[in-house]
């Protein structure tokens, strides 16, 4: 049996933390630019606050051209960040499979955006018509591609894999046979 309190370590280390604190900033952003610079109608989360609190918020695009942008950037960087802190004995080849893997799904979501008849389509010929299936099948029918988008995605993963590997405290799991650098060392002052 494992002892508990190395777990609550591993769990709670200081570049999980910092890892989590950067990943929900990022996520709140791209949760406020959908708030405050889309219509209220345009987005699902839009949609639920307006359900509730009606159309009250003030719509102002902040970010001009790069909000369209934001949210396709701080998404799937939150996402892999969140997936690497949820397995933080991961070494440096298993925390770059966790960011290609949200890469891969962040591109075929935007590339079923350019497809969306077909993705559609096939989502309601899968899921049978579910809540599920209407909602990601309109997801597909409503979005619509962009190649900046694909570029935010990959940049927003290159920037998840870079914090990853620069949060690496004394002690976690790399990879030698990739690299014998571990990043910034990360060392708690004063106890």
């Amino acid at each position: 049996m494992k002892d508990s309190s190395s777990i609550e370590k591993v769990r709670l280390s200081y570049g999980n933390r910092i890892r989590f604190v950067i990943a929900l900033n990022a996520l709140m952003l791209g949760v406020l630019v959908y708030i405050f610079g889309r219509a209220s109608d345009s987005t699902f989360l839009g949609k639920i606050i307006c359900r509730y609190f009606g159309d009250v918020f003030i719509q102002y695009n902040f970010f001009g051209d790069l909000g369209g942008l934001i949210p396709e950037l701080v998404h799937p960087f939150s996402f892999a960040l969140f997936t690497i802190i949820l397995f933080p004995a991961a070494g440096r080849i298993a925390r770059g499979l966790i960011c290609l893997g949200w890469m891969i799904i962040n591109i075929v979501f935007e590339i079923g955006q350019y497809f969306s008849d077909q993705f559609s389509e096939f989502i309601l010929i899968i899921f049978n018509r579910n809540m599920f299936s209407e909602l990601l099948s309109n997801y597909f029918i409503a979005g619509t591609y962009d190649h900046g988008d694909i570029l935010a995605i990959v940049f927003g993963i290159i920037a998840a894999f870079a914090i990853s590997e620069f949060t690496i405290n004394e002690g976690e799991q790399n990879d030698p046979k990739i690299s014998t650098t571990k990043g910034f060392k990360i060392k708690k002052s004063g106890r």
